[in-house]
């Protein structure tokens, strides 16, 4: 019988995935849910344990970051604590290197026809898309530039006094990885106004938290709650459609 060997942590706010949910992969499995994620390490752990455990740090990061594209709530995710447990009952705890991570209040509708049948849950159909996020998150981690365009996701969200600079970069990125924005529209299939509105908001409108408020000085006002909001969505649709570039290759 083998050691048994966990890797745990803790996050706020703890209910950010709304329901605790659980994956595999190919060398540990992962539980979050209530504020804590728990990685328990599948099969021969002893060689190359501190890989494994930066593999599942950069994992779970990367479905955090993927989860954010919907929840938009700043988040922290604590030290990690490592648990070996052997089978005579002895256990050794340690600590490992902390990892900071980085996020609106929603109402749910559910829907149920004359028959009692449920049409429409939007509480559900947000978890599903959170959960979905972060699995597409996780799935593309390796990719400097999908994980360069969460980080700047993450940036604008930790960060509001520069929001738009940082959700810009999501488009710069994107423009100077397919060679242009017309390339990179057309790669992936994102409309011209939308592409032109994110430059617009960012770089043109006299706002606080855009790229070029120097220029504008004494012009400037905050940028809406709805300007925000769809400048968000805007990022987040390139972002999903890049990652979904990803996998059709």
């Amino acid at each position: 019988m083998e050691d048994k060997l966990t890797l745990e942590c803790s996050y706020t706010p703890a209910d950010l995935f709304e329901e605790p949910f659980e994956y595999s992969e190919n060398t540990y499995r992962v539980e979050i849910g209530d504020g804590r994620v728990v990685a328990t390490l599948c099969g021969e752990t002893e060689e190359g344990f501190e890989n494994i455990c930066r593999e599942i740090h950069e994992e779970i990061n990367a479905r955090f970051l993927g989860a954010q594209l919907d929840s938009n709530r700043p988040y922290e995710l604590s030290g990690y604590t490592t648990t070996r447990r052997s089978p005579d009952g002895h256990v050794e705890i340690g600590l490992s290197v902390a990892a900071t991570l980085r996020a609106s209040v929603s109402f749910d509708a559910v829907l149920i026809d004359g028959g009692g049948h449920v049409k429409t849950d939007t509480r559900r159909e947000r978890i599903e898309a959170l959960k979905e996020n972060a699995l597409l998150a996780s799935r593309h981690r390796k990719d400097p530039v999908a994980r360069s365009l969460l980080r700047s996701y993450d940036a604008a969200i930790t960060n509001p006094q520069d929001a738009l600079t940082h959700l810009y970069e999501i488009r710069d990125a994107l423009a100077k990885k397919f060679g242009g924005d017309d390339k990179a529209r057309s790669a992936l299939n994102i409309a011209k106004h939308q592409w032109s509105r994110l430059g617009y908001l960012a770089n043109e409108a006299p706002l606080s938290q855009g790229r070029h408020r120097g220029k504008k000085l004494g012009q400037l006002r905050d940028a809406t709650d709805a300007e925000l909001k769809e400048a968000r969505a805007i990022a987040k649709q390139m972002i999903l459609a890049y990652q979904t570039h990803l996998g059709s290759r």
